[in-house]
């Protein structure tokens, strides 16, 4: 089995927080449902998935570092909300380079929406 990693912000705390609501599209309990269908697909399609819900910033670039010290993994998905937020532009870019020096023989990818990591993944391993 191929080890992933899917990064991306808790949903639960995107729809709290004033500052990230504008952004969430799609309520906490279905994001989530949604991610669980995809883990499922993952599984079966020979992946061993784990996933790191990050906070809107705080700690989420220490908690990604952690995360890769001492693992590795195949490859790590960076989820849509992290990427495409204009305010978690400068928090992307410092997981984005935690990961390449922390994980360099890991492969990246992105994900459209809840319902696509798995392909995301198979493009790159």
């Amino acid at each position: 089995m191929k080890k992933v990693l899917m990064v991306g912000f808790d949903p639960a705390l995107v729809a709290r927080s004033p500052e990230f609501k504008a952004a969430q599209m799609t309520p906490p309990d279905e994001t989530l449902a949604a991610l669980a269908r995809e883990q499922e697909r993952l599984r079966a399609a020979g992946f061993e998935v784990e996933n790191l819900f990050l906070d809107l910033g705080e700690t989420a670039e220490s908690v990604v570092r952690e995360k890769l010290r001492g693992q590795s993994f195949a490859c790590i998905n960076v989820g849509a909300g992290l990427r495409t937020n204009p305010r978690a532009l400068l928090l992307f870019e410092r997981i984005i380079n935690a990961i390449h020096e922390l994980a360099p023989a890991s492969r990246i990818c992105f994900n459209a929406t809840a319902a696509d990591v798995l392909a995301a993944f198979q493009r790159w391993t």
